[in-house]
């Protein structure tokens, strides 16, 4: 069996076994065999069945029945588990999102959902530029020739722009290794050879491809279905998230450009009005023959609306 461990399998039997049938488990041999690739089996070895009485054959189809039972619960229950593991995550997730406003905060955060769902320790989230750059927006221990900050498009990166599915590449691929021979014999190369397969998942939003999370496993065991599933499930949540950010984050950058032309146009009005006071009492003044008290007073009004020009170009 894949799923359980033997552990917990062992407490399911012990629930539906009847007494003289778990007395069988006990009286024999009993071992649980890994196998890289395959399932685990149990190996019940007795001496003799006349040991075990007139029942024995009786007893032995109760125990492949109850064997078929138990790892039906337990199965269940593991599922359960695993469930209520993974909205846990995504309940995590919702939470940072709804408090964070970075985007490298943000898919730091989705990364490690994303590294805990499968198991694994090392991994990359990747946003796609429009001019075919894929960008590295969480932290990493490597060096810049094993890790670059910004990558031009390979096999896998391209399939992401047109593929929205969680997909496994394996260091046998075929694209895979002509990919690694173009880059030659440098860091990048011995670094990714470390790896025996990559995880992909593709972020897209409405047909717009935001980036990629790609987790990297040394680990020969395969990754489950139910892993991709809820991969799947991160992917568009976090494509969401990101989006967001992103539009966010436009909103502030283009916030300052229409607050500057809001105060310019404000500042441009209040220029007028005091250019066009001066300008009138300018042109009473070349116009009108007034007596010299009253010319006085108009020379002071212009000073003062001149006055008022400097004090609004200085604030």
């Amino acid at each position: 069996w894949d799923d359980p461990s033997w552990e917990p399998l062992c407490e399911a039997l012990k629930e539906h076994l009847s007494d003289l049938a778990w007395e069988m488990v006990q009286s024999a041999v009993s071992i649980a065999i890994p196998m890289t690739g395959a399932p685990a089996r149990l190996v019940l070895v007795w001496q003799s069945p006349k040991q075990m009485g007139m029942a024995f054959d009786r007893e032995v189809a109760d125990l492949t029945e109850s064997l078929e039972t138990a790892l039906r619960q337990a199965r269940i229950q593991k599922q359960l588990e695993n469930t209520n593991e993974e909205l846990q995550l995504l309940q995590e997730l919702a939470i940072t999102c709804g408090s964070e406003r970075s985007l490298n905060a943000i898919c730091a955060k989705i990364l490690s959902v994303a590294l805990s769902e499968v198991r694994l320790e090392r991994g990359t989230i990747r946003l796609h530029r429009p001019e075919n750059d894929w960008v590295l927006h969480t932290p990493t221990d490597r060096t810049d020739d094993e890790v670059p900050p910004v990558i031009s498009t390979n096999s896998g990166l391209r399939r992401c722009l047109t593929s929205e599915e969680p997909f496994v590449i394996k260091s046998r691929n075929e694209e895979w290794q002509r990919y690694l021979e173009s880059l030659g014999n440098g860091a990048r190369r011995r670094y990714l050879e470390l790896f025996s397969y990559l995880v992909v998942v593709p972020l897209h939003v409405e047909r717009l491809c935001l980036g990629a999370i790609i987790l990297e496993s040394t680990a020969h065991s395969a990754v489950s279905q139910r892993s991709l599933d809820f991969l799947r499930t991160l992917g568009r949540y976090a494509s969401v998230a990101i989006r967001s950010v992103q539009l966010h984050e436009k909103e502030l950058q283009v916030r300052p450009i229409e607050m500057v032309g809001a105060m310019m146009g404000g500042f441009s009005h209040v220029m007028r009005n005091k250019v066009n006071n001066a300008m009138a009492a300018v042109g009473l003044l070349e116009t009108e023959k007034l007596p010299p008290d009253e010319r006085k007073l108009w020379f002071t009004r212009v000073k003062m609306e001149l006055g008022r020009i400097e004090n609004v170009c200085t604030d």
